[in-house]
């Protein structure tokens, strides 16, 4: 079969999940009503509650429990646990990797890769510890990410809000990658190894939460310049995000042409309800039907 979605779920945020499932199936077109979906959690301590596990089930999702994360204090390494083992087990050519805290508003054709194209995906938002060159203050971190992976850097990137231009650095919330190009298992390896040497960014050097915020994300794209041969850098509607503070429009499209929409805490305590209502203002250019259905869907899967 040629593709299928992985998504990660804990007891915590399983109200994120089943919104995001429940939107791939209305919204994701053909392909989307009837695509595979598989459901990781692989820290023991934060399965989903039964309620969500059967809600899932009768969603379609295949929930895989017991893969062994090494890393259970750091909630950012499920997806790379979960992505290495679907590499391994699934027989699928093509894995789509969403964030649990975005929902999917119109068919996710642009995930479908060509001839040659190993990856699918956005560049960072921002440069954060990213680098552009020797001077940046992340300069030996990334050569160490380089050297451990055994590549050089070869693709430069624009930040979607930034607009910086640095080596290549993406965001992992929604990535298509060809499962036999080796990308998953190597960002595993390159983590692993930075875990074991404690080599993190220098950001807020004192907070080491803080530090290992982005490791994730950076090892992935050290094995992404390893590994692949060629990447496509998708249509600014994917992964798009918004905020709370009104963040909505990118500088080309507005939020109305969003294909996934990454809402990050948007829609947390109670502030959807505030949210929505600034469609009435004009800030928030959703059609009336997608409205509906996330005033309905909001309520019923569990947010305050």
């Amino acid at each position: 079969m040629l593709m299928a979605v992985i998504i990660c779920t804990e007891r915590h945020f399983e109200h994120k999940s089943l919104l995001l499932i429940r939107s791939l199936r209305v919204f994701g077109g053909e392909a989307g009503s009837a695509m595979p979906i598989f459901s990781y959690s692989p820290r023991s301590s934060n399965v989903p509650t039964d309620e969500c596990l059967h809600a899932m089930a009768k969603l379609g999702v295949h929930v895989v429990l017991n893969v062994h994360n090494p890393w259970p204090h750091y909630p950012l390494a499920n997806k790379v646990v979960a992505l290495a083992h679907a590499e391994r087990a699934l027989p699928f050519e093509t894995l789509v990797f969403l964030d649990s805290d975005q929902i999917v508003l119109h068919p996710l054709d642009d995930l479908r890769l060509g001839d040659g194209i190993d990856l699918a995906v956005r560049p960072v938002h921002r440069k954060n510890i990213g680098f552009a060159n020797q001077n940046d203050v992340n300069y030996a971190y990334w050569k160490y990410l380089y050297t451990i992976s055994g590549a050089w850097p070869i693709r430069k990137v624009q930040t979607t809000l930034g607009r910086e231009l640095i080596w290549e650095y993406y965001n992992s919330g929604l990535i298509s990658v060809r499962r036999n190009s080796g990308i998953l298992s190597h960002w595993l390896f390159v983590m692993q190894r930075v875990f074991e040497t404690g080599f993190f960014p220098n950001r807020d050097p004192d907070h080491l939460r803080n530090r290992i915020f982005y490791v994730e994300q950076s090892c992935f794209a050290a094995a992404v310049t390893a590994k692949a041969k060629d990447v496509s850098i998708l249509p600014v509607g994917y992964n798009y995000p918004i905020t709370p503070d009104n963040e909505w429009q990118l500088s080309t499209i507005s939020v109305s042409e969003a294909i996934t929409l990454h809402y990050h805490t948007a829609f947390e305590t109670g502030r959807w309800h505030k949210l929505l209502d600034q469609h009435e203002k004009g800030h928030l250019p959703l059609s009336e039907n997608v409205l509906a259905w996330l005033r309905s869907n909001l309520k019923n899967c569990g947010f305050p």
